[in-house]
């Protein structure tokens, strides 16, 4: 077991290697919208149903339903993204942008993964799997905000540690320890440095990256033969701080990762097929980074500081359904994801960096043997609202509105062995 730990950890390494090298990017605010190519296929539903060795850590509690099994994934992610300014230039002190549409640039990501299960006794089972928890990325070929090329890149990956016991015929429970890794830059905000309480630290500082520690627990519970319902709840996880990105974020460059639980039921009929409805929330209000409004706080705090402005982004709720059935030896999936909108009318400027405005995810799977197969396609969000710094203090008229979208497609690729 321990020669197969120490081959597994060496791939994990590598894979933070390619993580590096491609940034990754989601879907519900900056969260994928599943995790593991049967999850994924499944527009996320079905945690409560352990189909594989990166699914399975959705709820570590799952892993004792399926085989011991090595798992690699690989996707490919394309989002297409940008933001649209009307109105018309207010003179200074007002913060106005040019107007008309500006795209980002690189729409192509690869994002790899891999699983490992094993039973370690009758009741009991081990897995392990690394895999990218989500991300942002813009790369505007423009000075957005009179700076150099503006944009973000933000990525994370987890390395899950896996252990469940049945505790009796119906009840599993799993605890998976989590080690994060994140990796950040951002570049063309120089403008803002007049916010910043170190504008030395704002900036075009190149990528930095921190590590940290969390838990996920899990629990699922069989009601009848055919259905099993279950539960999961991962901590905040505590990251570093980037040092390098201290006069831009709150609390002197501290971007945890917040806290998100779920509830899942599953179906299953004798013939294989099975249905699946999943409830998520993401708590962004934890992080006062992602949390912290723009307006007031700009005007009161600096960047950097406790109370300095962030992206303004709010809690949300993912409703998921999935539907698999059997025709022949071939195995299909379809599902649909529904989350609500995190970003406020009133918060478009900072989150032209991070437009995380999608809504809707529909998705479609085959299985033939051990080859696995999904597609993800997110039509085009939008979310609108004023330029806040454009906005008369006295009737409350702003100069400019600001209009974000994105769109996206993703195709994955799993093989078990």
């Amino acid at each position: 077991m321990w020669t197969t730990m120490k081959y597994l950890l060496k791939a994990a390494s590598a894979t933070v290697i390619t993580l590096g090298t491609f940034s990754v990017s989601a879907t519900n605010g900056y969260f994928a919208h599943g995790y593991g190519e049967a999850n994924r296929a499944l527009a996320g539903a079905g945690t409560a149903y352990g189909f594989d060795a990166i699914s399975s850590l959705n709820n570590p509690a799952s892993a004792l339903q399926i085989d011991d099994q090595f798992q690699f994934e690989l996707a490919i992610f394309s989002p297409k993204r940008g933001f649209n300014v009307s109105g018309q230039m207010a003179p200074p002190p007002a913060f106005s942008l040019a107007l008309g549409e500006v795209e980002s640039g690189n729409e192509y990501f690869i994002i790899p993964g891999f699983g490992w299960k094993t039973q370690l006794s009758e009741d009991s089972s081990f897995n392990l799997a690394v895999y990218g928890n989500g991300g942002m990325n813009t790369e505007y070929e423009s000075s957005v905000f009179y700076g150099s090329n503006a944009g973000v890149d933000l990525s994370q990956l987890f390395v899950n540690f896996g252990y469940a016991k049945q505790i009796n015929t119906d009840l599993a429970l799993g605890v998976a320890p989590i080690f994060a890794i994140q990796r950040f830059a951002a570049t063309g905000l120089e403008a803002f440095g007049q916010f910043s309480s170190d504008a030395s630290s704002l900036t075009n500082k190149g990528h930095e990256i921190t590590t940290g520690f969390g838990l996920k627990l899990g629990m699922t519970y069989q009601l009848t033969d055919s259905l099993t319902i279950g539960s999961t709840y991962q901590s905040t996880i505590k990251m570093d701080k980037f040092s390098d990105y201290s006069g831009l974020f709150a609390e002197g460059g501290s971007f945890d990762i917040p806290s998100n639980f779920s509830l899942s039921s599953v179906y299953e009929w004798s013939n294989g097929s099975l249905f699946a409805l999943d409830l998520q929330r993401i708590n962004y209000s934890e992080v006062k980074s992602i949390a912290n409004p723009l307006m007031p706080n700009i005007m009161q705090s600096q960047l950097g500081q406790s109370g300095g402005a962030g992206f303004g982004w709010q809690d949300i709720d993912v409703i998921k359904v999935g539907y698999q059935f059997q025709l022949a030896d071939i195995t299909y999936r379809l599902g649909l994801s529904h989350g609500e909108q995190p970003i406020p009318e009133s918060e478009m400027l900072f989150n032209i960096l991070a437009p995380g405005v999608q809504e809707i995810h529909y998705t479609a799977g085959i299985v033939v043997d051990d080859l696995s197969i999904s597609l993800m396609y997110s039509p085009k969000s939008k979310v609108a609202g004023p330029n806040p710094l454009t906005c008369d203090p006295v009737n409350g008229q702003c100069a400019q509105n600001i209009n974000l979208y994105m769109s996206q497609v993703q195709l994955s690729f799993g093989y078990r062995f």
